[in-house]
């Protein structure tokens, strides 16, 4: 990731890896793990503007190649973990000169071994005998329409670091030949559906015979659906061409992306006549737990996004509480649908993380577990 320079300081999302030159401050916000070479910083601040815990109420951060005297500061209480390098000096308003290894704060900041490889920080250390929780696993979202986004991909592929690859969806042919060239451009990273989006189903006949080379193409065929919520197109069009596109998945045998608004008992009976349910991923699930259990025996895989992060997002968390680990993915729907802190800002998938966060909280497990399992499924549905 290139260095930022912004003279009036730089805000740090977790999993980020970046160096500050000349800011006068950076700010580490929702910590994990970060390497951070900071040359010139006047000051960091560990910041939690969320009211959930993180991690267990603990974050990690890594710092090295700290130059001049940096001030530390902090605005809550949960304990946290650094890493100064010994030829730093670090100091806060209380306590100066530490020298990168005694704590701060009374206690509340405890040194820690550390190293940065490839962009993430490898620490370990014990608090009260318990070891502190890693992120070794990194993410993928597995739907972001990156060629709707009015970022830059670049810019956003560049602040996505602990997000290994990631799936463009195509709702129409314009969108789906920008997904499937990004796609070229980023094959390591990036790989491309083609559909058409039910709010364009209308428009079928005359897209059908433009996205047919695509079909062939793509890693899947998406984002179709059926959305009785917004309704942009008939009914009777939705129906025509969600059920189409799945013929076209089940003869490619290709993954079915599948988006349901205010239509799950519609998009439930074509699915399972149709004998789709085992290539089938609802992406952006937010159907209660009745639907999820009924949907489950079909043999679908869940994606879930922002929503299970929204205050009321209740409906989509005891949906997740019933859906096991292996059979959930998490996706960002960049642009859309931005998880708290960023409730409407555009997404970008830097934040797929905050999905899984809220995924973890749900299961009661780890956070790099979350990644690691949403990950294997992943590479299950779309790389097998």
């Amino acid at each position: 990731m290139r260095p930022y320079t912004r003279a009036n300081g730089y805000r740090l999302l977790s999993g980020y890896f970046a160096a500050a030159v000349g800011a006068e401050t950076l700010a580490l916000e929702r910590a994990h793990v970060f390497g951070c070479p900071a040359k010139g910083a006047g000051s960091f601040e560990l910041l939690d503007n969320d009211a959930v815990a993180i991690d267990r109420d603990r974050q990690i951060v890594a710092l090295s190649d700290l130059e001049q005297t940096p001030g530390l500061g902090r605005n809550h209480d949960p304990a946290q973990v650094i890493d100064f390098p010994s030829h730093a000096c670090i100091h806060d308003t209380s306590q100066v000169d530490v020298g990168g290894r005694h704590p701060l704060s009374a206690g509340r900041v405890l040194p820690l071994e550390g190293s940065v490889v490839d962009g993430l920080a490898e620490v370990s250390n014990t608090l009260s005998g318990t070891t502190l929780p890693m992120m070794t696993s990194l993410w993928v979202d597995t739907h972001c329409h990156l060629q709707l986004s009015s970022l830059p991909v670049e810019e956003l592929l560049e602040r996505a670091v602990d997000v290994e690859w990631m799936v463009v969806p195509g709702i129409d042919v314009e969108s789906t030949a920008s997904a499937m060239i990004l796609a070229g451009q980023h094959p390591e990273r990036l790989l491309f559906t083609a559909g058409l989006h039910p709010h364009d189903a209308s428009k079928w006949p005359e897209q059908r015979d433009g996205l047919a080379p695509f079909f062939e193409e793509a890693t899947a065929i998406g984002e179709i659906g059926l959305d009785f919520y917004r309704n942009l197109s008939p009914r009777e069009a939705q129906i025509e061409a969600f059920r189409d596109q799945i013929r076209i998945g089940l003869e490619l045998e290709k993954p079915l992306v599948v988006h349901v608004r205010d239509a799950f008992r519609d998009s439930f009976e074509i699915i399972d006549e149709l004998g789709a349910g085992s290539q089938t991923v609802l992406h952006c699930w937010t159907g209660g737990p009745k639907w999820t259990k009924r949907f489950m025996e079909l043999g679908v895989i869940f994606s879930f996004a922002g929503p299970i992060a929204f205050e009321t997002g209740d409906t989509v968390r005891r949906a997740a509480a019933v859906v096991p680990p292996g059979r959930a993915m998490v996706e960002t729907d960049t642009p859309y649908l931005s998880p708290p802190p960023f409730r409407g800002e555009d997404n970008e998938p830097a934040r797929v993380a905050l999905v899984g966060r809220a995924l973890a909280r749900v299961w009661d497990i780890d956070v790099d577990e979350v990644a690691r399992l949403t990950s294997e499924t992943a590479a299950g549905v779309f790389r097998s």
